[in-house]
């Protein structure tokens, strides 16, 4: 599928991808003859000069036309003839606007390489490396990795501050403010891509490569935070949902939004749901409503009302779950036509923060887990064999685990996501830890190193190869908390060893 900006055809800018791969291998590679002799390529950052290989970059700059300061022009590469970085000045893309702040001339947006592309460059000092020839044969989130069960690699950080300590690889120009929401494509979509939503009005796509090198690819606009995201099933298109009051469906292929969904209040979740008969894009929102939508129609196709604000929810056909203010728990079925199924006692004594389905050795949903401000996971049935012995709670996200001789400070479970092979867990939280779980034997797998900040969001791939987090404040602790000059991050860790079940003695 093609992420094509407005303004050129699709295939201009599959081209200046292909050039720009093709520069990055040589790069690697620290010299050598390119895959195509003479291949123009273009740029969109600045001062290039800094960005060294071994024995063979050499960056020049010059006043180029409409006033541009140092742009790259050309570069003498190793054994590479007449190898020319062009400014391309005529055609924006929107769809790298969100790196402008990169540029010389931020009303320009340059195609081709970008900044953070450079910033990598730079790091890549070691010989060995840059020459291994293995390294091209890595594949960081193949079943057989080179990444390693430590979940360090060629692109992840190797400072000694807390902000990565995990050492895993960090998305390339993320969000500017609080991340709320991940989800990466789905299976019917070839490769690997991760849509963010933020505080900052945005949603962001990049491209995850097997490589581990992510790569933005697209972005759209809200006029207020970005609270949830979720994908078509075919992988065409990405829904989201805002403070605005609205969603809207963004259509990759055009690189397009419409708005598809109006509420009163904000719009906390959102979800496509396919049935056999139906398909339709299910909103839940702080006016208490539960809204289905036609993507064609303005008018919703059934407005269901909830007992207080829907707080957060989740979506596997034929079922979904509905957690709100007040400790409501709704679960609907969806076959026909949605219909409420069963009001459930919530299992948790304190406010709802996050839900989501688990699937039963058939392939069907089954229960949920429900996470709470309070440190706490409950699994729970929908039809249990023994409620009483299958349905329970777990505690986590707290200072000193489950010793509760000592005081103990207490974090939200801010996400929770199901690897989708192994139907163990991951939890993430304020206290910026994620804990990957095993609910059938009921013991913890692994916990990380602490972040510097608390983790706001998670989620799987399609096979359950990679884990991405997002850390950034999630206002736990009020706005004195809050510092406008903490830069956020997604990470992406190897999760194909680290989530298998524990073996059953």
């Amino acid at each position: 599928m093609a992420f094509a900006p407005s303004g050129p055809e699709a295939s201009f800018f599959e081209v200046l991808d292909q050039h720009r791969a093709s520069l990055l291998a040589t790069l690697r590679r620290g010299g050598g003859e390119p895959a195509h002799e003479g291949t123009r390529l273009a740029s969109r950052y600045k001062g290039f000069s800094g960005a060294h290989t071994p024995g063979s970059w050499k960056a020049r700059t010059f006043l180029g036309q409409a006033g541009l300061e140092a742009v790259p022009v050309s570069s003498n590469i190793q054994g590479i003839r007449s190898i020319e970085i062009m400014c391309i000045y005529k055609y924006g893309s929107m769809a790298m606007s969100f790196e402008a702040h990169n540029l010389t001339v931020p009303a320009i947006r340059w195609l081709g390489l970008l900044p953070s592309d450079i910033k990598r460059l730079d790091s890549w000092q070691n010989k060995d490396i840059l020459h291994d020839n293995s390294l091209a044969k890595m594949s960081l989130f193949g079943t057989t990795s080179g990444f390693g069960t430590g979940g360090s690699s060629m692109f992840g950080s190797t400072t000694t501050d807390n902000h990565n300590p995990m050492k895993d690889i960090e998305v390339t120009s993320s969000p500017d403010d609080s991340i709320g929401c991940l989800s990466f494509s789905p299976p019917t979509l070839p490769g690997n891509f991760l849509i963010a939503g933020s505080w900052a009005n945005d949603v962001r796509c990049w491209e995850v490569q097997d490589s581990g090198q992510t790569i933005p690819k697209a972005q759209q606009m809200h006029t207020g935070p970005v609270l949830d995201v979720c994908w078509s099933d075919d992988g065409s298109k990405v829904f989201t949902a805002s403070c605005d009051k609205t969603a809207k469906m963004w259509d990759l292929n055009s690189n397009q939004a419409i708005q598809i969904a109006q509420h009163d209040a904000p719009v906390k979740t959102i979800h496509w749901i396919k049935a056999p008969n139906y398909s339709c894009v299910m909103t839940g929102s702080w006016d208490k409503t539960l809204k289905f939508w036609d993507t064609r129609s303005s008018n919703p196709m059934m407005v269901l009302q909830l007992p207080e604000r829907c707080y957060c929810a989740d979506v596997i056909y034929p079922m979904a779950v509905v957690a709100t203010a007040e400790r409501g728990l709704i679960v609907y079925q969806l076959e026909n036509q949605p219909s409420e199924f069963r009001r459930i006692e919530s299992p948790l004594k304190h406010q709802h923060r996050c839900v989501a389905i688990f699937k039963d050795k058939q392939n069907k949903p089954t229960g949920f887990a429900l996470g709470s401000i309070e440190g706490r996971v409950a699994i729970h049935y929908i039809n249990p064999p023994n409620p009483a012995k299958d349905n329970f709670t777990f505690k986590c996200h707290r200072s000193n685990g489950t010793n509760t001789s000592a005081p103990q400070d207490i974090y939200a479970v801010n996400g929770i996501a199901f690897h989708p092979v192994h139907g163990t867990l991951a939890t993430v939280g304020s206290d910026g830890r994620f804990s990957f779980w095993d609910k059938d034997a009921r013991t913890k797998l692994k916990t990380s190193e602490q972040l510097d900040q608390p983790i706001s969001a998670c989620c799987f791939n399609h096979n359950g190869n990679i884990f991405a987090y997002a850390s950034s404040y999630d206002w736990s602790k009020g706005h004195e908390f809050y510092n406008p000059q903490k830069k956020n991050y997604i990470f992406l860790r190897n999760a194909a060893e680290e989530l298998k079940p524990r073996n059953k003695k």
